[in-house]
């Protein structure tokens, strides 16, 4: 695996996503892929705010190892023969059998049981993503069948967020000539509309349930990422937190942000990371940005750093990534109120877990993985309470707030 594709998950933004930053923000951000902890998602558009020449290396580091927008192998020196004692006597993944459908979609047999949509994003690397540039958003059942692309361009489409009611879905978009902007489009790829320009900036937004508002991430005054929210035609843009807080992880890497945000299902709540208590950790507040609480804290060795929470779609639970943040982690579960927490995955030292989302049904959950398979992240399911692992996709899903609509 190459050290380039082991970049920090969420330090890429400290020196990639402010637009104006220019050559010094590359040679940042060339140091920064070689920690640890990626989601090449937000590497890859983060990167590509800087305009053309950060485009073109991001899209270079995402065809090169043959994914899509998401990695989550978090160490660069791992190597693949480490082999199940690397893994720290935790419990073996069950067997699975893959099914590759006659799209090119692979998926777990006997998973005609699921029913529903899931959008994503793909890498143009084989012929089942006859697009032009190599990160383009599609759609395919759950069973893996009916497999569509909905944007067919040589830019930089990412994080795709189904509303709702199904109809809409949200995403940013990155071209040679300007920073990552975040669109809208019908849920068959029709009607594209431009919400944010220049210079503001977006990434992964995500629909209130009454279609009413989009959250999204964008830099605020720090250059560090923030949470902000507008209304759904691109008005009212404002920021709802104010992260003054740098964290410190175990490898020594320096991070701070608020990102990863989400609605509750009755749209009163937002869940999301920040580090402002001094560690990545979740946090939820209320719908306008007022009464944050803190819900995770460091006193578990096994997850003491937490990120990517998202909420079940009856708001009782949120799922979410917790381990050693800028090196890797596992799938957590816990009440919404942050008790009972509850470990899903055991990845060990070496593989990683992340980037939890829920089925409509809040039945199972998907998340993204290199489990066995160092040189590559797809992305698996699993029922909620861990069990029945298995593969859905051949490749990473993306990391879309909402990423999975019923039928």
């Amino acid at each position: 695996m190459a050290s380039a594709y082991a970049c920090n998950r969420r330090r890429a933004w400290r020196g990639i996503h402010h637009r104006s930053a220019g050559r010094q923000a590359v040679n940042q951000t060339a140091e920064l892929m070689v920690s640890r902890r990626i989601t090449l998602t937000r590497f890859s558009i983060g990167l590509a705010v800087l305009g053309a020449a950060g485009l073109a290396q991001a899209s270079t580091l995402v065809s090169a190892q043959l994914c899509p927008l998401t990695s989550v192998l978090r160490s660069s020196s791992a190597t693949a023969a480490t082999g199940q004692a690397a893994l720290g006597g935790a419990p073996a993944l069950p067997p699975f059998r893959a099914v590759r459908s006659g799209n090119g979609c692979e998926t777990v047999a006997g998973s005609s049981r699921l029913s529903g949509w899931l959008v994503a994003t793909n890498a143009n690397v084989d012929a089942s993503a006859p697009t032009k540039g190599d990160l383009n958003i599609y759609i395919v059942q759950a069973d893996g069948t009916g497999k569509k692309f909905l944007t067919n361009d040589f830019n930089v489409n990412a994080f795709p967020s189904w509303s709702s009611d199904g109809n809409k879905i949200v995403y940013a978009m990155t071209t040679p000539n300007s920073p990552a902007e975040i669109w809208i489009m019908d849920g068959d790829g029709g009607k594209k509309k431009q919400l944010t320009f220049p210079p503001s900036g977006g990434l992964m937004p995500s629909l209130s349930p009454d279609m009413k508002h989009i959250l999204y991430v964008a830099p605020g005054p720090g250059e560090n990422p923030e949470i902000w929210l507008m209304n759904a035609d691109g008005s009212n843009q404002h920021r709802l937190t104010t992260t003054t807080t740098t964290a410190i992880t175990r490898n020594g890497n320096r991070i701070r942000w608020s990102e990863t945000p989400s609605f509750s299902s009755d749209g009163e709540r937002i869940v999301y990371s920040s580090t402002q208590s001094g560690q990545s950790q979740i946090w939820v507040m209320n719908a306008d940005g007022s009464g944050p609480r803190q819900l995770t804290f460091p006193d578990n060795p096994a997850g003491p750093d937490a990120n990517a929470p998202s909420w079940s779609p009856d708001g009782k639970k949120i799922a979410c990534w917790s381990g050693n943040e800028t090196e890797r982690g596992n799938i957590w579960l816990m009440n919404a109120d942050g008790s009972g927490r509850q470990q899903l995955t055991f990845e060990g030292d070496i593989y990683n877990s992340d980037n939890p989302n829920w089925s409509p049904d809040g039945r199972h959950i998907i998340f993204e993985s290199n489990h066995g398979d160092l040189a590559g992240v797809k992305t698996w399911i699993m029922r909620a309470d861990g069990s029945d692992r298995r593969i859905l996709l051949p490749r990473a899903y993306g990391i879309g707030r909402r990423p999975w609509k019923a039928d």
